[in-house]
């Protein structure tokens, strides 16, 4: 009867250890989905692109260097055709590159009067028509030997970059195609300019000064004979 009775007992202790341990599993299972589904959500949210409608919010995003938005890695949407004649500069350096995303949405920037972009890479620029472009001035960029002028109105240096279903029409003037070097000269320490060298000899090695010739005395004039006051023999009558 006492075995009995332990084993009814060590049977439900068992039972409620088995409910624990499907509970636990349970709690756990419902905890990572939540979490997952939490951690998906923010993923998503964070790949949503940033609307751009305005050169306000395009010179926001991709200009303003010292603006906290700033961002050439992120991704973009159009909006609404843009005016871009005022734009100050190209998006994107040698040194800064853009690396995001940009979908024109079938939008029109018009107006370029220098290349859209400085230089891409690893981008994607996509559903975009550049029009009523003026190209007149470059875009610096460096090739890895020289510093280049480039006027293509999308980008003036791309690499790797994915160009989809983009087009450009108007005009682009070139004025040097040539690449272009840009050198700086080591600074140079400033150096006294020469003294003359009459003023480095010593004392005791400076010529003797000759003396100075005394002016010529000028010769005494003679007076001249005073005139004869002897009376002149006045002329014989013949």
């Amino acid at each position: 009867m006492g075995r009995t009775i332990w084993k009814l007992n060590q049977k439900r202790e068992g039972k409620k250890l088995l409910s624990f341990v499907l509970a636990a599993v349970l709690l756990c299972t419902v905890l990572g989905s939540t979490l997952m589904h939490s951690v998906g959500v923010a993923f998503a949210q964070s790949e949503e692109p940033t609307l751009i409608g305005s050169y306000a919010e395009l010179a926001r995003y991709l200009l303003d260097e010292d603006g906290p938005d700033f961002d050439l890695g992120g991704s973009y949407v159009l909006t609404a055709d843009l005016d871009l004649s005022a734009l100050p500069a190209s998006i994107g350096s040698s040194h800064r590159p853009f690396t995001g995303c940009l979908d024109g949405a079938s939008h029109l920037l018009t107006g370029l009067t220098r290349p859209l972009f400085g230089v891409m890479r690893g981008a994607v620029v996509q559903n975009l028509l550049l029009d009523e472009c003026v190209i007149q001035y470059p875009a610096v960029y460096f090739d890895g030997e020289n510093y280049v002028d480039g006027y293509a109105p999308l980008a003036a240096f791309a690499v790797n970059t994915q160009v989809l279903r983009c087009a450009a029409l108007g005009s682009v003037y070139v004025y040097d195609p040539a690449p272009t070097r840009f050198e700086v000269a080591p600074e140079q320490p400033l150096t006294p300019s020469p003294t003359p060298k009459a003023t480095l000899l010593a004392a005791s090695e400076a010529p003797e000064a000759s003396p100075t010739p005394e002016p010529p005395v000028p010769p005494e004039k003679t007076p001249l004979p005073a005139a004869s006051e002897t009376p002149l023999p006045e002329p014989t009558a013949t």
